[in-house]
């Protein structure tokens, strides 16, 4: 028998770096070409297409690829490799339609090779409509990709068989520009007729079509995935931005009741003015300046207890900040900080670590002045272009000492967050540049901010973000000198040791207050979804 050949593969870490990077050429590519048809700008449409097919085809060859063996009666061994694992379920489950076939046979373990070549034109034919379905939508320029809030409400379920009495929990995932993302989970419930969860979700969307559910049976060594059902978002109605009551069909058993709603940003933004509470005590939807000078500190507290228990207990956590944490603890949090921060500072630690990371999000989306002041913004994007580095990087340091004091030390005292979180990469899955595409739209907001506009500028938000991110913390670091003023952004001389207004001893308070000493390693009209059940 020949040898079984070997699989290589890159970390996981690398692989989600060149995942990442294909994602964001994705939208650069998208925001374009939105820009060419509204405006009339150019750009080299051709050109890019070429650097995504190149880019598409070097990531099949990289991707961790896990192997599938199937052995033929004659002693030939077929290897299947799977690049993702939405793939390799299109090819599981043409191959489990065949096996329930052949159980009758007396040798229901082996296949002949007239077996194996008809599983495998089965699941080709099944994974060449999956991928069709898949790039149709993210070649065709005048599709519609949805921006903005997916509000989920997951019911119940009903008609699953399980194997073993044991919990039964719901994934959802949803795509952007192709590529499928948890987004949330569940909690488990026991195995039943009826499984109920009664949860609520918000999901942020950027160029998604597609919603996924996966229900699995929670299991000690590995989940075991028992049904699935896929939903258009497009096609299925919710652009009416109304409520909606979906029995999704699952495969290969079952249905799952649930509710959804989208939201375009404009009405994010609505939705966002209606939920302000009193600002004589509220967090959400106050200005920082306002926060800060009530509190007597200038970094949030909001801010400084969220990124302290993340770093207490969320830097392995998987898809940490890009996953969605219970909409009933999101606003739990909310309320709490806009109320009593010491009720805040108990319930922190209850809560999932996503509910936290989910209200540190809220809170600065809701920001009436985003982080980083609209005033700088097209400065920004324009010194994060320049050609030479060290011109690019006196620019872009510059511009960040120019903030206010507050948004200053908020920005830095985040910055070093997040570098902490993205050590913790190859465990977590979240990378600088991940993180940059989740944060960078919640804290950089351009000058027009009309929902075509913000659409548009993603791709900036998210470069000028991950430039911070990437730069070297001591670049970050201030002189051992006071009251110099600002360099001038448009100096092109070396890398600077930077120049402020600000004491050193306020900055470096910003610098050093992290406190993880760890080591890396049916349609209803009207009004909005109400999500917040119990847990």
């Amino acid at each position: 028998m020949d040898p079984i050949p070997l699989v290589q593969s890159i970390s996981p870490a690398e692989l989600s770096q060149y995942q990442g990077k294909i994602t964001k050429l994705k939208g650069e590519l998208r925001h374009a070409e939105q820009a060419r048809k509204k405006f009339g700008l150019k750009h080299d449409k051709e050109r890019k297409r070429k650097n995504l097919q190149d880019m598409e085809v070097t990531l099949k060859m990289l991707q961790h690829s896990q192997p599938m063996r199937l052995f033929s009666r004659a002693g030939k061994v077929h290897t299947l490799l799977f690049a993702e694992y939405s793939e390799a379920t299109v090819w599981m489950e043409a191959i489990e339609k065949e096996q329930a076939a052949l159980q009758k046979r007396p040798s229901p373990g082996t296949f002949s090779a007239i077996d194996i070549q008809k599983m495998l034109s089965i699941a080709k034919d099944s994974m060449q409509k999956h991928e069709e379905a898949i790039k149709a939508y993210i070649e065709d320029d005048d599709v519609d990709l949805l921006d903005g809030l997916l509000v989920v409400l997951v019911d119940c379920a009903y008609g699953l068989r399980s194997k073993g009495k044991t919990d039964v929990f719901s994934q959802l995932e949803v795509d952007t520009y192709g590529r499928l993302e948890r987004k949330a989970k569940t909690k488990c419930v026991p195995y039943c007729i009826k499984p109920e969860w009664d949860q609520g979700f918000e999901v942020e969307l950027e160029a998604a079509h597609l919603l996924t559910v996966q229900i699995y049976e929670s299991r000690m060594l590995s989940d075991n995935a028992i049904a699935k059902g896929t939903i258009n978002l497009v096609n299925s109605g919710l652009l009416d931005q109304e409520i909606h009551t979906v029995d999704l069909p699952l495969y290969p058993q079952g249905q799952l009741s649930m509710k959804l709603q989208y939201l375009t940003p404009e009405m994010m933004v609505k939705r966002s003015e209606m939920m302000k509470a009193n600002t004589t005590t509220a967090v959400f939807g106050v200005p920082l300046e306002f926060v800060t000078m009530r509190e007597g500190d200038l970094v949030p507290s909001i801010v400084r207890l969220c990124c302290q228990e993340v770093e207490l207990r969320g830097l392995e956590e998987t898809g940490v900040y890009r996953i969605s944490g219970l909409a009933s603890e999101v606003k739990m949090l909310r309320e709490a900080f806009d109320s009593d921060v010491v009720a805040a500072i108990r319930l922190i630690k209850k809560v999932d670590i996503h509910a936290v990371t989910g209200a540190l999000k809220l809170f600065l989306r809701e920001m009436p002045e985003p982080l980083f002041p609209r005033v700088l913004y097209n400065r920004f994007v324009e010194g994060k272009d320049l050609s030479s580095l060290d011109s690019r990087i006196s620019c872009m340091v510059s511009l960040l000492y120019s903030m206010p004091d507050t948004n200053l030390l908020t920005t830095l005292y985040l910055i070093k967050h997040f570098k902490t979180v993205s050590r913790y990469s190859a465990v977590n899955k979240m990378p600088t540049s991940n993180l940059a595409t989740v944060i960078g739209p919640n804290v950089l907001k351009p000058v027009d901010d009309g929902a075509d506009r913000m659409v548009l500028d993603v791709g900036n938000q998210v470069a000028v973000l991950g430039f911070f991110l990437h730069l070297d913390v001591d670049l970050l670091e201030p002189e051992d000198r006071e009251g110099d003023s600002v360099q001038d952004v448009s100096s092109s001389g070396s890398v600077p040791k930077l120049i402020h207004s600000r004491s050193n001893e306020s900055i470096a308070q910003a610098l050093s207050c992290n406190t993880s000493s760890r080591e890396s390693p049916q349609t209803r009209t009207g009004g909005y979804l109400d999500i917040h059940t119990k847990s």
